[in-house]
């Protein structure tokens, strides 16, 4: 079974991020990346999180980031598609340590935004993130080490800030 397991935080996380997007950055020299992001718990500073590093990635095209999946594969990723969102591109990590999952999408998406919006608001609101962080410990608690459970679990939560975030910038 796997263990979901909800962490302080800790400043690793924006020096592995760093690495990471180096490396990101290089492998996919040739595919018109716009800007690659930390999103997610691990970049919020304070918030307690899964050690799980989650980038975004903005590119120009899809198709030719399909086309260099490889690239990524090289550096260690799984490619999961769409992996259950429109208009993505998932790839995770499996190594032992602080894992690593990309999501990518076409700079115009709506998602960029959302994702951005979601993290700018909890650094903005440490009350809101206190809160999630609170709800994120119960989760793990209740999920059976299912990260999917665990996961869905947040849905509400997030979807409901979302909206706010997006409301507000």
């Amino acid at each position: 079974m796997q263990i979901v397991n909800v962490v302080p935080y800790s400043n690793v996380w924006r020096e592995e991020f760093a690495t990471e997007k180096a490396k990101i950055s290089a492998a996919l020299s040739e595919v018109n990346v716009s800007k690659i992001h930390h999103v997610g718990s691990t970049a919020v500073p304070g918030m307690c999180a899964v050690p799980i590093i989650d980038i975004l990635v903005e590119v120009e095209n899809l198709e030719v980031l399909d086309g260099a999946s490889h690239l990524l594969s090289a550096l260690g990723y799984f490619c999961e598609g769409e992996y259950g969102v429109e208009g993505r591109r998932y790839f995770h990590t499996r190594a032992p340590g602080i894992a690593h999952r990309i999501y990518a999408f076409a700079s115009s998406s709506k998602k960029v935004d959302e994702y951005l919006a979601f993290r700018d608001y909890l650094i903005v609101f440490p009350c809101v993130a206190a809160e999630y962080c609170h709800l994120k410990k119960e989760c793990a608690n209740v999920c059976g080490g299912d990260m999917n459970v665990y996961s869905e679990s947040k849905n509400t939560f997030i979807s409901a800030h979302v909206q706010k975030a997006m409301a507000r910038w």
